[in-house]
């Protein structure tokens, strides 16, 4: 979980062929939360997961370069109420089953 403590996964973000996915993380997040300092230099990493699938859009994994812009984002995730989006915490298999 040591890894995982920077990043977290959004969900329900409509995909496109051949897009940036760290610019549409940004912008996604810039409408619905008012989190400042957010910016795509403030993201290590970030990718989609799975395969594609014509039914439903894959889930955004987020690597974020600082832990405290983290916490802001996922204290400020009420902002995505009734947007259809979701924030979650990217747990592994076996914490996931816990949760669940």
């Amino acid at each position: 979980m040591r890894r995982r403590r920077k990043m977290l996964l959004v969900h329900r973000v409509s995909e496109e062929k051949s897009e940036d996915v760290s610019s549409r993380v940004c912008k996604v997040v810039g409408e619905h939360i008012g989190v400042t300092r957010f910016s795509v230099a403030t993201i290590k990493s970030s990718h989609r997961l799975g395969r594609p699938s014509e039914k439903k859009p894959r889930p955004i994994v987020v690597k974020f370069a600082d832990v405290a812009l983290r916490v802001k984002v996922w204290f400020s995730k009420t902002g995505f109420k009734g947007s259809g989006i979701t924030v979650s915490e990217f747990l592994t298999k076996s914490r996931h089953n816990l949760f669940m």
